[in-house]
Parts: structure tokens; sequence; C-alpha cells
């Protein structure tokens, strides 16, 4: 069994069975009814059902598979992997500038996409071949996004002043701060005074103190 990496970081295309599991892997995979074919790969590869271990002889009859009936499973199947996956058609072509998707981004606060373009070189159906200087990387075509330059000929719009906002009323003349007529506008100190304010009728804690002393000096006499 040979791999083929034909993408990086897509692991979708890439994926790798462990070596101690690769041949009883392969074993029950030959001897498993395929949904397209509907038949064991090692039963349509040798012309006879895998049931043991030692070969026997048999006539060798090619069995008819339908091929239109393999060619709708693959449709489904397609079908369903996009529409679970929420695929759209890409217009992406060769000479293109693109941003590549960070996946290791570190910080959920940082953008999805590199800020530096990408240009690509080729393209392979899913596969995208892209450069940046030296750099050469070869991706998914879900990776990639159309870089958009921003337009050159960019109006800002005018800004008006604080002026133009004021409204004029009729038989107000406008009055300068300058005016000998006007107040001072000028802020003035403001002084505290912190000294407690006596109010009549109330008893203050001198007060009570007092009455106090006077009714502990009328118990001893009478003693």
């Amino acid at each position: 069994m040979w791999h083929c990496r034909i993408t990086s970081r897509w692991p979708q295309a890439s994926g790798q069975s462990s070596e101690y599991a690769v041949y009883s892997f392969l074993r029950n995979y030959r001897q498993t009814p395929h949904s397209r074919t509907d038949r064991a790969p090692g039963h349509v590869a040798l012309g006879r059902a895998v049931v043991d271990a030692i070969p026997h002889h048999r006539s060798w009859i090619p069995d008819p598979i339908d091929a239109d009936h393999v060619y709708q499973r693959r449709l489904t199947t397609n079908r369903n992997a996009s529409c679970q996956r929420r695929a759209r058609t890409s217009d992406l072509r060769a000479g293109d500038q693109v941003l590549l998707i960070e996946l290791s981004r570190g910080s959920k606060f940082r953008m999805p996409f590199g800020l530096k373009p990408w240009t690509i070189v080729r393209r392979n159906g899913l596969v995208i071949v892209a450069q940046r200087g030296t750099e050469v990387i070869t991706r998914n075509i879900s990776l990639f996004k159309k870089s958009q330059p921003p337009p050159a000929n960019r109006l800002v719009p005018d800004i008006p002043s604080l002026l133009d906002d004021q409204v004029s009323l009729p038989g107000v003349d406008d009055c300068s701060l300058s005016d000998p007529e006007l107040p001072d506008a000028s802020p003035q100190p403001i002084v505290m005074d912190f000294t407690p304010a006596c109010i009549p009728g109330q008893v203050t804690s001198t007060d009570r103190s007092r009455s106090t002393h006077m009714a502990c000096i009328a118990i001893l006499l009478r003693l």
C-alpha cells in the first residue's frame, strides 16, 4: 500500500492507517460489499467469493457491473458531502491574488486570514499551488480567499464645521464673550464652611453630658 500525499494540511485526502492495522484493514475491506458496486472488492478482483484462506479453482466468470449505477452512487455521495460542508463553486484561477487562512493563529482576536497576499501559480481541480516571493505552498482551495484591493479613487466625505451646525434665530443678534454688558463667565472659587451650626431646640452632645453630670450630683446629695 502506497499513500499518496496530494495536499498539505488537508487530512481528508492524506489520511494514513497504522502499520499494525494495515493487513486486517485490507482483509476486512476486500470482503465487505462496496456501496457502489454492491459486491466485495475481493470478489470483483478474483472472480469468486473469498470465504477461506485456501483458494480453490473456479471458472473465470466476470461479473457485470452497471457503470451507471456506480456513477449515480458517486454523484449522490459527492452531493451529500458538498451539502453537509456547505460547499460553493470557486472561481479562483492562476494569477489571482489570494489570502491564506491561518490554521494556527494563536488568538481568536486575530484575523482568520493572513494580511500578505499570495499569487496562484496553477490550479488542479481542488488543489492550488500558490507562491509568495521564494516560498511555494500547496493547499486545498477552501483555505484561500480572493484578495480585494481597496479602490484607488476613494472619496472622503467632507466633515461640516461646527459653525455650520449652529442655527440662527430671527431677531437675535450674535453676542460675543467680550461684550462688557455680559456678566463675567469665569468660574468663582467655592468656599465651604465646615463650622457646625446650632439648630434651635436641638440637644447637643455637650448639653446631654452636662445634664447627666448634674443628675449624678443630685443623687449623691440625697445620700
